[in-house]
């Protein structure tokens, strides 16, 4: 219950095959759990009929915006394979703009009782450690 795992989908086979469902996950475990419901500054809603480009431009939009909470919530294996490679593009989209996203899964209940897969994507600058290695070498003695 402690436990928090931010997550950083990609799909290595993407761009030979959009369609792939080849996900590897990047997982990185918090101690602290909080509440992000209350930072939420954007939501959508995906199904298994939503276009994963047009839903990734919303993402990365949000967070262009200064968005740092987008809600992303669906229900069922397709709308959740939609929701990460959303996540996925979006991240591409946002490369030149220096903004990097992750993304906390949660569950909760729907009105009906079903179950549904909330994403709280979190908008960020770029792993310091990415930044570092494109870095060009510091001077010797520097």
């Amino acid at each position: 219950d402690a436990l928090v795992l931010v997550a950083q989908p990609h799909f290595p086979e993407y761009d030979s095959n959009p369609q792939t469902a080849n996900l590897q996950m990047e997982l990185q475990a918090k101690a602290a759990r909080i509440s992000l419901e209350h930072k939420v500054e954007s939501t959508m809603a995906v199904s298994q009929h939503s276009v994963p480009t047009s839903v990734a431009g919303a993402i990365a939009s949000a967070a262009r915006e200064g968005k740092h909470v987008t809600k992303v919530s669906g229900m069922g294996p397709q709308a959740v394979l939609r929701m990460v490679k959303s996540i996925f593009l979006a991240r591409r989209y946002l490369r030149d703009d220096a903004l990097d996203l992750s993304f906390v899964p949660e569950f909760s209940d729907s009105e009906t009782g079903l179950t549904v897969l909330n994403f709280y994507v979190l908008a960020h600058a770029p792993r310091a450690a990415a930044a570092a290695a494109s870095a060009p070498p510091a001077p010797p003695g520097a």
